[in-house]
């Protein structure tokens, strides 16, 4: 397996990570709410989409 898959998923995993933390934590104000659900909104949404294209990129078979 190439190194390129790896290194997108490592990524996605450290994003998704990141994203739970954001959702976890306190708001202290109706907009920090918002800017918290956004945030990992957006976190989730970047490792799904590294994952999907890692996938992709590791089923296209051995490199040389």
């Amino acid at each position: 397996m190439n190194r390129a898959p790896l290194i997108m998923y490592s990524v996605a995993g450290v994003a998704g990570a990141g994203g739970i933390v954001v959702l976890t934590r306190r708001a202290a104000s109706e907009g920090a709410v918002y800017a918290r659900r956004i945030g990992a909104t957006m976190l989730f949404a970047l490792a799904t989409i590294l994952t999907v294209f890692a996938t992709a990129m590791a089923s296209w078979g051995p490199s040389a």
